[in-house]
């Protein structure tokens, strides 16, 4: 792969070690692990579930996407990042928003218990949403449950958009801090 080749020319030449990273597509039924030992860390994502293309039903897709994300975490046993939690958004009739839930907070937890990061993404600010991926209720959260890693990133489909949107996840980082979190849980 041109890629990792050119990343360990980079990292030979200068001081600075480049990480080799990877978004990849998980799912509960598959193996998520093929790569281990070829790069340095993945933003895990989840992007379908079992019995459909994609995602594609208004509001009724919370549940299904937050069992399949957990089901899909529980199966990881490589560092990494959980990739745009609520960008379902995109698909669902006015952006409705994930709300808190006994699911969502399941899911939280066990990328906690799995030592695996929250990403925080721009690519909401490119599309209907307007705002990064995930909210920052959902990241408070997290942390509120011993998550030790955040990742910035702007998802990028094309040359324009690398790196768009960073000072508005800088100041949601900084936003977020170590406060503790009020949301309370509710089932979907």
């Amino acid at each position: 792969m041109l890629y990792l080749e050119e990343i360990e020319n980079l990292n030979n030449k200068f001081s600075v070690k480049l990480l080799k990273g990877l978004e990849l597509g998980i799912q509960s039924y598959t193996d998520n692990n093929f790569f281990n030992g070829i790069f340095d860390y993945f933003i895990y994502s989840v992007h379908q579930y079992p019995g459909m293309a994609d995602f594609n039903d208004g509001v009724k897709m919370w549940c299904p996407y937050l069992e399949e994300a957990i089901g899909a975490v529980r199966t990881l046993n490589y560092p990494g990042f959980f990739g745009h939690l609520d960008f379902l958004r995109r698909y669902i009739p006015g952006n409705t928003p994930l709300k808190p839930s006994a699911l969502l907070d399941e899911l939280l937890l066990t990328l906690v218990k799995y030592d695996i990061g929250l990403e925080i993404n721009t690519s909401g600010l490119r599309n209907d949403i307007k705002e990064v991926n995930p909210q920052p209720w959902i990241i408070e959260r997290y942390l509120s449950f011993g998550g030790k890693y955040i990742t910035v990133g702007s998802d990028a489909h094309g040359k324009n958009e690398i790196g768009t949107g960073l000072c508005v996840q800088e100041r949601q980082v900084h936003s977020v801090g170590d406060k503790p979190t009020k949301v309370k849980a509710k089932t979907l």
